[in-house]
């Protein structure tokens, strides 16, 4: 099926060279999804506790060591892993400067790797780097799997979770990677549940499952579907699959078939390649033959409407264009009306997310007071208080901000979604009514718009440049004289107040940067949806005064080819007809209902198409 869209979008973008010189846009539309096609990429994020073994997990999907790996925390930068026609490496820095490394030599590049992704070499990311980037030949990444390992959660560097959140909205899919030892942790669970609002597809890997016979290992799987599953885990999507990673990487090095499927590892590597096949190239495939389509149905509609003109008188067709001009005079008054619309309601929801900001603010205040009020210190020793006190403060701000920033945007994005596919429908009436003039005009076939994607609310990345515990001022423990003379409780109390103000002041800074960050999707979603409307509109509107221009040519001039013109645009309705068949045909059933925008009446089906009689 894929193999066969390709060849249905390429043919549909020879057609429109076909059509006319003035469709420049839309073949470049066409290309550009045939090479979403091509490049049909699965991102998985690798996620687990730091030293369960995901890099030697991904080392072993490679079949070599090249991701480092040892017995303290070692990535501390997102590594993204992707097919390339040989071994490289790419440092992306915060600057946007980058620099690559290519060897053959996995031991070479793995070095390189150690310079900027561990904790030892790199300390809270001291070098600035904002991701690693990895190209290799592997099957498996040849294939379009795209792994992003990721710093462990629940290390001493409280930086390498904020990180991996940072990722989540990313990626297509989660697998876990958790070991019998312990089998699960409190940290982890609640780590799962919150990737849960992040990602479709979860899969977990069992690690290490060497270390286990049999018998244990049954009870070790029970035991975390068991836990996974009371805490609301993924529900029935769970899958768990156990492995030795290290035997992985062992059978792969020696090129050990037994001992590579005994590991487990190929299981994991087909279940892989059969979700990217089933659902990434399902999920890609639905949204490139609704687009197309589009387009594809937007040239039968031009084709046809040439088509028409040339039967007209040059009396006929400069009445029927004027009164087409007096409807899009009036439609671009409707537009202009909906413009403000679309700008009112940006500032609502804006309004709405400061609205938010301040409550979340106040929410996060409240509870860290609490925390420091809570801190339990040795009577009469405020340096200790001190440590203690920011300590807790440093540990509880991204666990607060994850759990409720998470909440908030979940809100703006149901708002934000409802109001844009309000505009969204009137949108399509818009353009339809326009349309729908020009059909009735002209007296051609008209069935609407085909349906639009589900709309898409993007996110840029708000947890990589923020490392909370760097950003408290130091907090001056030394008594002045006038507290040297209060009673020691007094002077307990005075610090907490202190640290109190200063987490206060802490989290409104964060809280505004990232109110700032909601505020530009906002922004963008809307620039995007009034650049979209506008697009439309001109081409809807360009495609039908350029086929009346070209038939007021012909006809002024007596072209005493328009037989032949008119034969060929006959020809062209079937290739559209056929065209807009097959990429139906190419679209899978959508597996669950998606929120879509309100559409206009449904293109006749094709069964009661006749090209020649409409024409």
């Amino acid at each position: 099926m894929m193999d066969e869209l390709l060849s249905t979008v390429a043919d549909a973008a020879d057609l429109f060279a076909e059509i006319g010189a003035d469709t420049a846009a839309e073949r470049g539309r066409l290309e550009r999804l045939h090479e979403q096609l091509v490049e049909v990429r699965l991102h998985v994020a690798v996620l687990g506790q730091f030293k369960r073994g995901k890099s030697t997990l991904l080392n072993a999907l490679l079949g070599e060591p090249l991701l480092p790996f040892g017995v303290t925390p070692v990535t501390s930068i997102p590594t993204w892993l992707s097919g390339g026609p040989q071994r490289l490496v790419r440092v992306i820095f915060q600057d946007g400067r980058h620099q690559e490394f290519a060897s053959d030599d996995p031991a070479e590049l793995a070095a390189t790797l150690v310079e900027f992704i561990s904790e030892r070499a790199n300390p809270h990311n001291e070098r600035q780097v904002d991701r690693v980037e990895v190209e290799h030949p592997s099957h498996l990444l040849q294939r379009g799997v795209v792994f992003i390992d990721t710093p462990g959660i629940g290390s001493t560097f409280q930086h390498n979770t904020q990180t991996t959140f940072d990722l989540l909205p990313q990626c297509d899919a989660a697998l876990f990677v958790v070991s019998a030892d312990p089998p699960v942790t409190e940290v982890e669970v609640d780590f799962f549940q919150a990737v849960q609002r992040h990602v479709a597809r979860a899969f977990y890997v069992l690690n290490k499952a060497d270390c286990l016979d049999e018998a244990d290992r049954e009870e070790v799987v029970e035991f975390l579907r068991s836990t996974l599953a009371t805490k609301g885990v993924f529900g029935e999507q769970l899958a768990i699959w156990v492995v030795s990673a290290r035997q992985g990487l062992e059978a792969r090095v020696s090129g050990n078939v037994a001992l590579w499927a005994d590991s487990g590892m190929a299981v994991v590597e087909q279940h892989l390649l059969d979700f990217l096949a089933e659902d990434k190239e399902r999920t890609v495939r639905a949204a490139v033959s609704s687009k197309a389509e589009a387009l594809v149905i937007d040239a039968l509609f031009r084709v046809r409407l040439q088509g028409r003109t040339l039967d007209l008188s040059l009396a006929e067709l400069e009445q029927r264009l004027a009164t087409f001009e007096a409807k899009v005079k009036e439609a671009e008054q409707q537009r202009l009306t909906l413009q403000d619309l679309l700008d009112g309601d940006r500032r609502r929801v804006i309004a709405f997310i400061n609205e938010e900001a301040t409550l979340l603010n106040k929410r996060i205040c409240d509870s860290l007071a609490g925390v420091v009020e809570g801190a339990a210190t040795p009577a009469g020793n405020p340096a200790e208080l001190a440590r203690i006190g920011r300590a807790r403060t440093a540990e509880a701000i991204p666990q607060l901000f994850e759990e409720l920033f998470t909440q908030e945007t979940a809100t703006i994005d149901q708002r934000l979604q409802a109001v844009l596919t309000g505009h969204q429908e009137r949108a399509d009436e818009l353009i339809c009514s326009v349309q729908q003039t020009a059909a009735e005009l002209f007296e051609i076939p008209y069935g609407g718009v085909p349906a639009h994607n589900p709309l898409e609310i993007r996110h840029r990345p708000y947890w990589t440049t923020h490392d909370w515990s760097s950003l408290f001022n130091p907090i001056p423990i030394s008594p002045s004289l006038l507290e040297r003379l209060l009673p020691m409780d007094r002077r307990m109390r005075r610090l907490k107040h202190r640290l109190v103000d200063e987490a206060t002041r802490l989290v409104s800074r964060n809280v505004e940067n990232l109110r700032w960050a909601v505020v530009q999707n906002v922004e963008d979603s809307f620039r995007s949806f009034a650049l979209d409307l506008d697009q439309n509109w001109e081409r809807i509107i360009t495609a039908i005064r350029g086929a009346v221009e070209m038939a007021r040519g012909r006809l002024a001039a007596m072209d005493a080819g328009a037989d032949r013109e008119r034969e060929r645009l006959r020809t062209l309705e079937r290739q559209c007809l056929e065209l807009a068949h097959a990429l139906r045909l190419a679209r899978p059933a959508p597996v669950q209902p998606v929120i879509t925008a309100a559409n206009g009446p449904e293109l006749p089906s094709w069964e009661r198409i006749d090209p020649v009689k409409h024409t």
